[in-house]
């Protein structure tokens, strides 16, 4: 018969054994055309050492594409398509799963999944995705500031208004005085409540 004791590193072993698989990827990123871009896949729940690692892409129009699997420096296959501009690192250190895409064209826009196996026998898990925005190459420009006043005197929230600026992601601030301020970097939107 069992001791009472030992249940709590009974459990403490149990939930170990049994932690969740997780793989998070930053919901979108920019790139410019003709030069690099890292995506990365956050990995934890796992021995990403023990694990084989994919790269997948899904493009406006097309089903799921096959990228890279890697399982250890030695053992890593790419799809030939991509095998002269991807390459694919486990970083163990801080658990991250990265592809490395060289030479970035407009039809890169696609989203990538990170997914992972254990030894590659098991059903693949995704990651959220990454959704990859591919910019034309063209010299950076400022933007032209608007400052719109409230559209009556009873409003008292103004906006402030970026045109004709790249590249796209900006991080605007607005101080209006002691007011919150509210920003959205991807949109280029803040307004003060």
């Amino acid at each position: 018969m069992w001791s009472l004791s030992f249940l709590p590193l009974l459990l403490a072993f149990v939930s170990s054994a049994h932690s969740e698989v997780l793989l998070t990827q930053p919901e979108e990123e920019t790139g410019i055309a003709g030069q690099y871009l890292r995506l990365t896949c956050k990995t934890s729940g796992f021995d990403l050492n023990a694990y084989t690692m994919y790269w997948y892409r899904r493009s406006p129009g097309n089903g799921l594409q096959w990228l890279v699997r890697y399982y250890t420096e030695d053992s890593k296959y790419f799809n030939t398509e991509f095998e002269k501009r991807v390459a694919a690192y486990k970083d163990l250190t801080n658990n991250m799963f990265t592809l490395d895409i060289r030479r970035l064209r407009i039809s890169d826009h696609a989203s990538y999944y990170c997914a992972s196996t254990e030894g590659g026998y098991t059903n693949l898990l995704f990651g959220n995705g990454t959704r990859l925005t591919v910019e034309p190459k063209r010299d950076s420009s400022e933007p032209s500031v608007y400052i719109l006043p409230p559209y009556d005197s009873d409003t008292k929230n103004a906006a402030c208004l970026a045109t004709d600026y790249f590249p796209q992601n900006v991080s605007m601030v607005v101080a209006a005085g002691n007011k919150k301020q509210k920003q959205d970097k991807s949109k280029g939107l803040l307004s003060t409540n």
